[in-house]
């Protein structure tokens, strides 16, 4: 049992699931899970607590109850972290991940079921690594990532803030993706990808490029 053992999530789709599946394997009690989809309000969410209206800020002042960020959107949940100063952020680590113990996790982040993460690797705040994704030694993993399932990050490589790496993407050593980049399922990165960049394939290339200002 941890030291705390009830927690709040920020969103109700199926991520939300995913975490709190792996709060509950490590005696986590939910207290509250908050949502600001009108519809999903007053129903009850897979964990049985019924979804509330997102709280006023003055709540989260009083509030000293650990608190993850289960929405899947890397935008969304820098919006709603960013807004949320003094909420007390909650890092879950699925208890069949495996993680180097020179490796280091941000606060708000999420690493899913058979992860694995190699020595010296960096992995940022609010920041998603899902079910089955290797993260090699001295990687570098920004805020607000997504690295989808069974993507794998080779040594050395740096992946700014707000990149989605799509499922089973693969990147080798030394690359960088700039921030906000967007890499499609299944692609293969044998080469830099610049900021703000959509881009796909085997090779991955560079299909569109996204408007800074939207982040």
């Amino acid at each position: 049992m941890h030291e705390s053992s009830s927690a709040i999530i920020i969103g109700s789709g199926g991520y939300a699931k995913v975490v709190t599946d792996a709060l509950q394997k490590q005696g986590y009690q939910i207290n509250h899970v908050f949502d600001d989809n009108i519809e999903k309000i007053g129903t009850l969410s897979n964990c049985g607590v019924k979804i509330e209206k997102m709280p006023t800020s003055s709540w989260w002042k009083e509030s000293t109850k650990p608190t993850i960020i289960t929405i899947g959107s890397n935008l969304v949940r820098k919006k709603i972290a960013t807004s949320l100063t003094s909420a007390r952020w909650l890092t879950v680590i699925h208890p069949t991940a495996i993680i180097h113990e020179t490796a280091s996790i941000g606060v708000g982040t999420y690493i899913g079921a058979n992860v694995v993460i190699q020595s010296d690797a960096i992995i940022g705040d609010h920041s998603i690594i899902n079910t089955g994704a290797i993260i090699e030694h001295d990687v570098f993993i920004g805020t607000y990532c997504h690295i989808a399932p069974g993507s794998i990050v080779t040594g050395g490589t740096h992946v700014n803030e707000g990149v989605f790496l799509g499922v089973g993407t693969k990147i080798i050593p030394n690359k960088k993706i700039g921030e906000w980049g967007i890499i499609g399922a299944g692609s293969v990165v044998l080469k830099d990808i610049p900021p703000y960049s959509k881009a796909h394939g085997i090779p991955c290339q560079i299909v569109a490029t996204l408007e800074p200002d939207l982040f």
